[in-house]
């Protein structure tokens, strides 16, 4: 799954450079779509980096068993769903100002903290031994 968590990031990669790029022109100069833009950029980007790093952790692990890399797959399905919940609602809110699109955001946003929160437990079931 490691490999398939890092493919998923890569293709968020460049997802992120393409809406940045697309919306810019979209949203213009209005200041406060950008505002929402910026956010949803930031979060993307620090998210799809994470679910990167998550990927890479199960390939170091590639074969082995046990709670860690299950908890590692946990954080990084977390991670995803939350790009495409918090990101991915406050890139439809910049271009379409839609009141329904936000009310996702807060569950993106609890996939974040609980993403995360698995993370740090899966850290806590590394092997001994192991380095990032």
């Amino acid at each position: 799954m490691g490999k398939i968590w890092m493919i998923a990031g890569a293709l968020l990669g460049a997802g992120f450079v393409i809406l940045g790029a697309v919306l810019q022109h979209v949203v213009g100069a209005d200041a406060d779509m950008m505002i929402i833009l910026s956010k949803a950029q930031h979060y993307h980007m620090l998210h799809l980096v994470a679910l990167l790093l998550v990927g890479w952790m199960l390939v170091r692990q590639a074969g082995a068993g046990g709670l860690y890399p299950r908890l590692l797959n946990v954080s990084a399905a977390l991670f995803l769903v939350g790009i495409l919940l918090f990101s991915g609602n406050l890139y439809l809110k910049a271009v379409s100002s839609s009141a329904y699109m936000v009310s996702l955001v807060p569950v993106g946003g609890t996939m974040f903290i609980l993403g995360w929160l698995v993370l740090a437990a899966a850290l806590v079931f590394m092997p001994k031994g192991e380095v990032i």
